[in-house]
């Protein structure tokens, strides 16, 4: 791939390089005249030669990190880096794969081989002292020249590949359409030059064909569905004594045929919920919202009471913080990516990220963030992004579908901690939604993330199970109660079940058997909620088993083979 202006640019940075270290050259040679053929020719052919190297590699490089690279790229731009902040990593990886053929012609220099220029002054009747002289001068501007004129083609390319909002522009891209060696030695080219029938050379896609095609086209519209729960009852019960957050208006185009709209205001502490289905513009509604690409339309958006082309852009996406739906490709590890963060210029003289209850919160181990992100897996992944980004404290978290690669557990503890107020942001979420609503589930809410001794389990069946009318449900919720207020205890497994038609409280008491049956042979169970799942239930019978039988019970010997 290459992007427009590439040519001119890698002759402008070469010819730079080469006027300075050149000159150079001449003030350490004196050749006399400064122009003696003798000396420009083959010093020049030398610096030109090594450059154009240089230049070659930086740009397969560097087009590669800003291209196939994106994901990464936009992660540091979503948390408030500048263009060149964001593709530094990429420069220093093109400048080192630049200066490799330089740095290793330097280090066998004189020990293994003998350069040109030593070589052809030895056999010329020059001293080797001062051959080898000259050759250490040339060597070092040789370097210098390449290592120059890389930096200045990085440059070119970086400010190539952002627009003037630091969004990274993948439009300017393209296909490289002239014949190169790739080309030459693709064998797919060949098979269809050779192997093509004269049949299919002598029928080009006719205009009505062609029109045919587009006209199942047309222009779609969307619908996106959007929740709004507060984290509080101060705000559900005052909108008005809310702060607001976010103000937001924009209209643009989603994908070549579709528009979309959105307007919304967002005040503090409450929960934005975007659903639709795959497809629908949710990821590029957030990537508006945090200015990571452009609408093409009319875009109105205002960050407590400041609209968002008064603030710069790094800072307007670190307070509208954006966290992407995919496992970004990123380098080293989790708190390598922390300290590059907190290095961002946009965040100099703020305090560090604290981690630490954020892992906890979303049920992961602190040493996670010494592993490569590449020995992540998905969901362990997405939950430290999650993290990272709270702990950066913005005004406003977009979460691009932030539960997809997690169980039920993890998905648990990811939305109690956006939906339990315990984090200073208003938070817009988009979700997958596939039209078709779950008709049974089972949610276990934990012990440790509750502060409390015993889980609490929610259990709810649907219409689909015969036991209610056309698109009601029927939920149980249950646990051990603690404390004098039972209700007061359950509030978190309510909050989850939305708005109730009907709910019936029942307190029962836990019963358990006086003796374990061993004199008496009578062997009783304790109490066991039967809304709940059955674990505890199930080792109680196992140990009564082991009691009545003195062995364990063995489900892998077959009743046939017993009998046998």
């Amino acid at each position: 791939v290459t992007y427009p202006g590439i040519f001119w640019k890698a002759a402008l940075s070469m010819t730079v390089a080469l006027l300075v270290n050149g000159l150079l050259l001449l003030a350490i040679v004196e050749p006399e005249p400064w122009y003696n053929a003798q000396y420009l020719i083959p010093m020049a052919g030398m610096l030109i030669n090594s450059s154009l190297t240089g230049v070659a590699l930086a740009l397969n490089s560097m087009i590669d990190h800003l291209h196939t690279g994106r994901e990464q790229v936009e992660v540091l731009l979503a948390f408030g880096a500048t263009p060149w902040e964001a593709a530094w990593p990429g420069f220093v990886k093109a400048v080192q794969a630049a200066l490799i053929p330089a740095i290793n012609g330097m280090n066998v220099v004189g020990l293994v081989s003998i350069p040109g220029m030593m070589t052809g002054q030895i056999l010329g009747g020059a001293p080797p002292m001062k051959a080898a002289r000259y050759q250490i001068v040339i060597t070092f501007l040789i370097s210098g020249c390449t290592f120059l004129s890389v930096c200045i083609i990085c440059a070119f390319t970086i400010q190539a590949f952002f627009d003037a909002k630091g969004r990274h522009d993948g439009s300017v891209i393209r296909e490289q359409s002239r014949i190169n060696v790739s080309k030459i030695c693709d064998p797919s080219l060949w098979r269809r030059k050779l192997w093509r029938s004269p049949k299919s050379l002598a029928e080009p896609l006719t205009a009505e064909s062609g029109a045919a095609g587009q006209e199942g086209l047309g222009s779609t519209t969307m619908e996106l569905r959007c929740s709004t729960q507060s984290q509080s009852s101060a705000v559900v019960g005052s909108q008005s004594a809310a702060v607001e957050v976010l103000d937001l208006d924009a209209e643009g185009a989603v994908g070549e045929s579709r528009r979309l709209h959105a307007s919304l205001v967002l005040r503090q502490g409450e929960v934005v919920c975007i659903m639709g289905p795959s497809g629908a513009g949710k990821s590029t509604l957030l990537k508006w919202i945090c200015d990571l690409e452009a609408s093409g339309g009319r875009t109105a958006m205002r960050l407590q009471g400041a609209s968002s082309e008064s603030l710069s852009p790094q800072v307007w996406r670190r307070s509208v913080l954006y966290v992407q739906q995919t496992k970004a490709p990123l380098q080293g590890t989790p708190r390598m990516f922390i300290q590059a963060v907190e290095r961002l210029k946009v965040n100099r003289g703020r305090d560090r990220l604290q981690l630490a209850p954020l892992m906890q919160a979303v049920g992961l181990d602190e040493l996670l963030l010494d592993r490569p992100w590449g020995e992540l897996s998905g969901g362990e992944a997405q939950r430290i992004m999650c993290a990272i980004a709270l702990a950066c404290r913005p005004a406003c978290i977009l979460l691009d579908e932030p539960t997809s690669a997690l169980d039920d557990a993890s998905k648990l503890l990811v939305e109690q901690l956006l939906s339990s107020g315990g984090h200073a942001s208003c938070v817009i979420t988009a979700v997958f939604q596939d039209g078709q609503p779950a008709k049974s589930c089972q949610i276990i809410l934990p012990q440790k993330q509750l502060k409390r001794k015993n889980d609490i389990y929610v259990m709810m069946v649907s219409w689909a199970h015969c036991i209610a009318a056309k698109d009601k449900y029927v939920a149980i919720v249950s646990t051990v109660v603690e404390t004098q207020n039972p209700e007061k205890e359950i509030e978190p497994a309510i909050k989850l079940l939305g708005p109730i038609l009907e709910k019936f409280v029942n307190i029962s008491e836990i019963l358990e058997s006086c003796s374990d049956g061993t004199k008496d042979g009578v062997f009783v169970t304790s109490t066991v909620d039967e809304s709940s799942h059955l674990e505890e239930g199930a080792k109680e019978v196992l140990a009564m088993w082991k009691t009545i039988t003195g062995e364990d019970l063995d489900l892998t010997v077959l009743p046939e083979e017993e009998e046998q």
